[in-house]
């Protein structure tokens, strides 16, 4: 089985730097180099990963420009930008080095706060934006003037220029996400009534002249990226006009203009982190719109993509350049651009934005403890309370405490782990596998325990393979988690695993079988309350399944998401 992605696995130069595909990899997380220059190993062990998978840039995450007002939360080491010899810029360079011993193109992304600016410190005001306000946690936010905007674009020139002299090949400028730039251009932040506010030409103008400053700084032979998100989705304080106006302003000084969406503090409401229930390429239809009115930038979009398939069709089109990934490549399939390249996507552990890497849901202001009461499930997820926007903001997100082994992926558990699919150790003593169950569980350990040598037997009562995720057949909303299930069943198939269906595990089978070692894998049941009458009710799943009947009317009895999902 192959298939061939002409266009997503086409080469592009710019600026002289060949990217060797269309595939990037997205800022994740934050960085920093402490004065020390001493990087983690296990910090520069996972850009290496993500360069070794294979794509063609590798974007090191968010650190602040230059600035005192430019750090958001202060729990990173400041960098000294005036020192470009020193060893924080070793530190520096060792990002750098990862990335380009491993094939692929190293940027990094600088942010300035604005007024989302939260640490207590002594700075009147304790944050600076579009306008003057006082936050609801009752800090004060002071107005930009044009002499902070020439300085703050001298700043991020510094920057830049610094992260040159490191050994990246570019930078990415966030403008995106609720960070200062987006402020200017959302009229959500923005309320200015002179040449900076109002219009989308006038909004538009201060980052306009950030990203001339930059080039200035940089020179030609450098590649800029600009950030932007698309839309606020549960506000209305961006449209494409002035995106389209930030764009045509800064042809001939950014190179690539990459669409992203939503806030920071409400990531999941406004697709910062797209979820199941979102569109797969959720950003696509104003970015297309902006390539259709631009001549001379290269479009990226993140947001949902999972489908080298289609990212290949629309890059054909026309209609983008670029994809940018996030949890895709950092933890369900390090490998996704290796497989395009190779002709083999359909191999691709396709991410199902389950958000268990990405962290908590709101939280609920009416519990008793409302932090202790928001879950926590994944890492690096936002914290709330950050400050927000002039009066009108939603709720904040509450997240999770740092996982030590980073984050968890729901389809790889080999996600930062040294291992990968065809690197699992060998047993030092194969042996006699017997798996009961056919569900994910069990076609995983299957697959594992083939890999590592052994031979395997799974056996599964039912005429299927598939387990309780046999339910997203029918569900609309799980196509991701569908395809999943059946790439779990192709691998087992493809592989020397004998498999029993409609096989019960009985003492008679085991001798018969004769297994060193019985891995069991068989799921669970769902709880029945004792209600009188239940006897009369059907479980959800069973519909899922197709062995119920309904009628006209339907009540659904509970109100949690499989009730809500099997509802709508």
């Amino acid at each position: 089985m192959s298939s061939e992605l002409k266009y997503l696995t086409s080469p592009l130069t710019i600026r002289g730097k060949v990217y060797k595909n269309r595939i990037c990899a997205a800022p994740v997380g934050a960085s920093a180099s402490p004065p020390s220059g001493d990087i983690p190993e296990f910090i520069l062990a996972s850009y290496r990963r993500t360069a070794q998978g294979g794509c063609a840039s590798v974007c090191v995450g968010e650190h602040a420009a230059p600035g005192i007002y430019a750090d958001r939360l202060g729990e990173h080491p400041a960098t000294d930008y005036s020192d470009t010899t020193g060893l924080q810029s070793d530190g520096w360079r060792k990002y750098a080095q990862a990335i380009h011993e491993n094939g692929a193109l190293a940027l990094i992304e600088l942010a300035h706060g604005g007024c989302v600016r939260d640490i207590d410190d002594d700075l009147e005001p304790a944050a600076i934006g579009p306008v003057d306000y006082i936050r609801e946690d009752g800090k004060h936010v002071g107005a930009i003037d044009e002499a902070m905007m020439a300085q703050i674009a001298d700043d991020f020139g510094i920057g830049a220029a610094y992260m040159k002299a490191c050994g990246f090949d570019g930078i990415l400028i966030h403008a995106g996400h609720g960070w200062l730039l987006h402020q200017f251009l959302s009229t959500t932040f923005n309320t200015r009534t002179d040449e900076y506010g109002g219009s989308a030409e006038n909004r538009a103008r201060f980052p306009i002249q950030v990203m001339r400053r930059i080039r200035e700084a940089v020179g030609e032979d450098f590649i800029i990226e600009l950030r932007v998100s698309c839309s606020e989705v549960t506000k209305a304080g961006l449209d494409r006009e002035v995106l389209l106006a930030l764009a045509k302003g800064i042809e001939g000084y950014v190179d690539i203009l990459h669409f992203s969406s939503g806030l920071y503090d409400d990531p999941h409401a406004t697709r910062m982190w797209s979820t199941m229930y979102d569109d797969h390429f959720c950003n696509l239809p104003v970015a297309e719109y902006v390539k259709a009115n631009t001549e001379k930038l290269i479009i990226a979009v993140v947001g949902g993509i999972n489908n080298p398939e289609e990212a290949d069709r629309l890059i054909g089109e026309g209609k983008l350049d670029l994809i940018d990934l996030g949890r895709q490549v950092q933890n369900a399939d390090p490998d996704f651009a290796n497989k395009c390249m190779e002709g083999r996507p359909w191999d691709i552990n396709r991410c199902v934005r389950c958000l268990q890497c990405g962290g908590g849901m709101p939280s609920d202001p009416d519990a008793e403890d409302p932090d202790l009461d928001a879950p926590a499930t994944g890492f690096g997820s936002p914290n709330k309370n950050r400050g927000g926007p002039p009066p009108g903001e939603g709720d904040g997100m509450q997240g999770p405490p740092p996982m030590p082994d980073g984050p968890r992926c729901t389809i790889n558990p080999m996600a930062n782990t040294d291992y990968t699919l065809d690197t699992i150790p060998k047993a030092a003593e194969p042996k006699k596998v017997l798996i009961v169950g056919g569900g994910i569980s069990g076609l995983t350990a299957a697959v594992v325990a083939f890999e590592r040598g052994h031979k395997v037997t799974l056996i599964e009562k039912s005429s299927r393979l598939g387990g309780i995720l046999r339910f997203t057949d029918n569900d609309a909303h799980k196509v991701d988690l569908n395809n999943y299930l059946n790439l779990m069943i192709r691998r087992v198939k493809d592989r020397d695993i004998e498999v029993l269906l409609n096989t019960e595990l009985t003492e008679e089978l085991i001798n018969k079988l004769d297994p060193d070692q019985i891995l069991c894998a068989v799921g669970s049941s769902p709880v029945v309350p004792p209600i009188p009458g239940i006897e009369n009710a059907s479980k959800a799943l069973d519909w899922y399944f197709g062995g119920v009947e309904t009628g006209e009317h339907i009540v659904m009895v509970g109100g949690g998401l499989v009730g809500c999902e099997t509802a709508l």
